[in-house]
């Protein structure tokens, strides 16, 4: 369960007032009016003395005093009653609002912006039936939160807007925007996305036909072996399926499109035949051809492994924990190597890195254990923060003069850092270094 704690919950109840219990940037203008055409409620008064009160205190509302913009988090009060009138609780406007236990929305209230209560530790939630709009990760990382139910009047919910951690998830029956299915997926019609899967159903689940995106986060850390994705699905949000370590997966020929890290630690992910974008190679690597991009390599996948022609990005994480990869050979047409890209590839020796690449992600070979030598081309301009952090037997650095840019901690816990200073005397382990 430790490892769910990376991402996102939400929870509201169709009721007059709303109390998150428990915890603790503009999405929808002031809260009016959330395109959907239909004739808007008359906006509700504004307790003016409150804010006014709420503004001595350091709390920012915006200029009309519809907007709570910023919650302030020195504030040593447990409880909070958002004051009437607002109409939308702001971006970030409680995120990191630890001290606060309880904050109450009032009926009001339409629109919760993005990571408006994210990383906060409320055990409870009321969103009053007013709320139309919620963002994305809009209770993200709230950990704590046991329950949730979207009140009939939601209309818009933001990706990852719900804890992986969120115990129960529910939706109004008159809601006819948002449904469950028989599994506890949420889908939302109208955009005919999926937007979650509780994590703790364990099995096999397939995608209900018509579904067109798996939106970011979707499945996220879910205890899955098999999900079976229908032809009418075309697009995979970024981390759709992160954190699902026995999962395998066929991609069907319809999706085209899939974002960062979509199937971080994933068991097995593979490209059905006859899909224009996507292919797995014989190593069982999934690559997009019309990005030039490697996605994926499967965590189990054994030896030194050879980067295709034609590649020119390895993707973030694509080779993330691949402990018993032992070596990789890079074509020259390589020019980036994305963020994490080998991270924890326990048994990789040696790298050498080709003059075509021109950017080390950060902390793109971290924590290789086992990884003695790395040979760095002429053509390399950066390394990234934490490109080599954690390499305990990386003794044997070759840096040519063509790096301008090292970040910080690039060698951090590295026997080779010495050399590094030496080459780069204004190189700092805590801060970037600029040629």
């Amino acid at each position: 369960m430790s490892s769910k704690k990376l991402f996102f919950v939400f929870l509201s109840l169709a009721l007059v007032g709303g109390v998150l219990t428990g915890c603790g940037k503009n999405s929808c203008g002031s809260g009016n009016s959330c395109g959907s055409g239909k004739t808007q409620k008359p906006l509700p008064p504004l307790d003016e003395k409150r804010i006014a009160a709420d503004e001595a205190k350091g709390i920012k509302f915006s200029a009309d005093k519809r907007t709570l913009i910023r919650y302030n988090t020195k504030l040593e009060d447990r409880e909070y009653v958002i004051p009437t009138g607002v109409t939308t609780i702001g971006d970030g406007a409680f995120e990191y609002c630890y001290k606060l236990q309880s904050v109450t929305i009032p009926e009001g209230v339409t629109v919760i912006g993005k990571e408006a209560f994210g990383n906060c530790d409320f055990e409870h939630v009321t969103i009053p039936s007013s709320v139309t709009a919620i963002g994305e990760r809009a209770f993200g990382k709230c950990e704590k939160l046991k329950r949730v139910t979207i009140p009939a009047g939601v209309e818009t919910i933001g990706d990852a807007a719900f804890s992986i951690m969120l115990g129960k998830l529910e939706v109004s029956p008159e809601n006819p925007n948002f449904y469950l299915d028989a599994s506890g997926a949420l889908i939302d019609r109208k955009n005919k996305k999926m937007l979650y899967y509780p994590p703790e159903v364990s099995g096999a689940y397939t995608i209900p036909p018509g579904v067109k995106t798996i939106g970011k986060m979707a499945f996220c850390c879910c205890y899955l072996t098999s999900v079976t994705i229908p032809a009418s699905v075309t697009a995979i949000g970024d981390y759709a399926f992160s954190g699902c370590k026995g999962l395998s997966i066929t991609i069907p020929a319809s999706v085209t499109t899939i974002g960062e890290s979509a199937f971080y630690r994933c068991k097995a992910i593979k490209a059905a035949p006859g899909n224009p974008v996507l292919y797995s190679d014989a190593s069982g690597a999934l690559i997009d051809r019309k990005r030039k991009k490697l996605l994926y390599c499967p965590r189990d996948f054994s030896g030194a492994y050879t980067i295709p022609d034609g590649v020119t990005t390895i993707g973030e994480r694509a080779f993330y924990g691949c402990e018993k990869l032992t070596g990789v050979t890079f074509s020259n047409g390589v020019t980036t190597i994305g963020e994490l890209a080998f991270q924890r590839c326990i048994t990789l020796t040696s790298v050498t890195i080709p003059s075509s690449v021109k950017n080390i992600g950060e902390g793109a070979f971290s924590n290789c254990e086992m990884l003695t030598s790395v040979t760095i081309s002429d053509g390399v301009t950066t390394i990234g923060k934490d490109a080599f952090y954690g390499c305990r037997a990386l003794t044997n650095v070759t840096i040519p003069a063509s790096v301008k840019t090292i970040g910080e901690r690039a060698f951090s816990g590295c026997p080779c850092e010495g050399s590094v200073k030496k080459q780069f005397p204004n190189y700092q382990e805590s801060r970037r270094f600029d040629k």
